[in-house]
């Protein structure tokens, strides 16, 4: 059976910043697809390139000094590299839309919450009366579990808690329907119980709308049971991409290997104490990047190789599971 097209392929995406320091290679050659109805989740620690490459998407990054190049970044038949500002602008929000990362600077703090989640809908439906823009938006308020939508309608950001802010913000994401919605790490900065509830909406939201999710994240234990794939990206690049399943059963890259250690719950015994594990060292410098792979100077596994180039890519283990690692190439020969 053949596969269908996917909603989003990006092939070779590079993004690079010119700065007093130096140019900063924040991504680099970023491949990776999303199916229609998928949730994908993008890991990494900070500084790795994950929020640069969902802006890169909706081409919402500063040029200059921020510089997008690639092969394509394909949104069904369009590639998003190759369109207009204009028609980029009735793109954003209306078939991709994006919950940002802080909901309290996304939001506007002077305007209440039922006129920047009007202005939304006017924006893209500009035919739409007032009254069917009002109700729409107490509908979208309901549809992410706002108690008493009408009352809320008329407050502003700061009277609301930061989970309420988050659901204001997916309500703005949903505003439009969109068939692809990017939620770069929605649950930071909320407790516990208040990230389990949000995490079940998205889930929830993304099987009733049947649209697609990029779920950007830093915690693998928010995509274990939330996405259907995972990539992993470490100093700009993806370093290991494969089903959720197959990451967290067979972990191909040492740097995976690492953020699965690293999870609570998972202790080691030190000197009669036990102790979390962590991967030692620093994330290089995105300007001095040094030679070979990236990530080597903090692998317990690194061996000549790994200093001379960087690794493309390659098969390991599962099919549609890739790793940058050169052990796998060593495997093969």
């Amino acid at each position: 059976m053949q596969r269908e097209k996917p909603l989003l392929k990006i092939d070779g995406l590079t993004v690079t910043f010119d700065t007093s320091e130096g140019v900063v290679h924040a991504v680099d050659d970023v491949s990776f697809e999303i199916d229609r109805g998928e949730i994908v989740g993008l890991v990494g620690e900070s500084g790795c390139g994950k929020s640069v490459t969902a802006l890169s998407i909706l081409r919402l990054l500063p040029v200059p000094p921020a510089r997008i190049s690639g092969r394509s970044i394909r949104f069904k038949d369009r590639d998003l590299l190759q369109l207009s500002e204009d028609e980029m602008r009735t793109l954003r929000g209306r078939s991709i839309s994006m919950v940002f990362q802080d909901p309290m600077t996304s939001l506007n703090p002077v305007f209440k919450i039922g006129f920047q989640i009007r202005e939304m809908i006017q924006t893209h439906f500009p035919d739409m009366d007032k009254t069917a823009v009002e109700e729409r938006a107490i509908e979208l308020l309901r549809r992410v579990r706002i108690p008493s939508p009408e009352s809320r309608m008329a407050a502003y950001p700061h009277q609301l808690s930061g989970g309420l802010r988050q659901r204001v913000m997916i309500a703005m994401a949903l505003a439009c329907d969109p068939e692809l919605m990017i939620a770069d790490e929605p649950t930071t900065a909320l407790d516990v119980t208040i990230q389990a509830q949000i995490l079940e909406l998205v889930q929830e939201l993304q099987n009733d709308l049947g649209m697609s999710v990029l779920l950007i994240t830093h915690d693998l234990g928010i995509v274990a049971q939330t996405t259907q794939r995972i990539v992993v990206m470490y100093a700009g690049k993806v370093v290991e991409r494969a089903e959720t399943a197959a990451i967290f059963k067979s972990p191909c890259h040492p740097y995976t290997q690492g953020l699965l250690r690293s999870l609570p719950g998972r202790y080691v015994e030190i000197e009669g104490k036990r102790t979390l594990p962590s991967i030692p060292g620093m994330v290089p410098s995105l300007i001095e990047l040094p030679r070979g792979c990236s990530f080597r100077d903090r692998c317990d596994q690194a061996f000549e190789r790994c200093e001379q180039a960087m690794p493309p890519l390659m098969p390991c283990g599962e099919a549609d599971h890739f790793v940058r690692c050169w052990r796998y190439a060593e495997k093969e020969h």
